[in-house]
């Protein structure tokens, strides 16, 4: 059950990645026309007078969106699989579980008939040696 409960929040945290990612990827479309303005490279000459504008250096993508979904799917598939042979695994445990409580019970219900058979065997024979010694002391 703990493997379950681990696998589904796993899942959960991929799901949230995802939306997170999408979130990031509307954003970044937003922005990607926006420009910084500022104070130009020649401040010093210009006595800071001279607002240039240029443009914000961009990173490489590393992942494109499309890699990012097919990454997440993935993840979300292998997630789901898991969850799926964890409960099937739980579900053969459990299988497994009964048919050796259902064992122990016989094997106990056996036990404890040759137990009192044992039992009613020794008590029947100090009966039948203590009827003479009886007589004996008696007599």
């Amino acid at each position: 059950m703990e493997e379950i409960r681990q696998l589904q929040k796993s899942k959960y945290a991929i799901e949230k990645d995802l939306a997170d990612k999408e979130a990031a990827l509307d954003i970044d479309k937003h922005t990607s026309v926006l420009k910084v303005t500022g104070p130009g490279p020649d401040k010093k000459k210009t006595g800071g007078a001279a607002v240039t504008k240029y443009p914000v250096e961009k990173m490489g993508n590393i992942f494109s969106p499309a890699d990012w979904q097919e990454f997440s799917e993935k993840n979300l598939q292998l997630a789901s699989s898991q969850i799926k042979s964890s409960i099937a695994l739980d579900a053969m445990i459990d299988g497994v579980m009964a048919h050796v409580a259902s064992h122990l019970k016989s094997q106990k219900d056996l036990t404890d008939r040759a137990f009192d058979r044992c039992f009613h065997y020794a008590t029947s024979q100090f009966q039948r040696q203590r009827r003479p010694l009886l007589v004996i002391a008696g007599a």
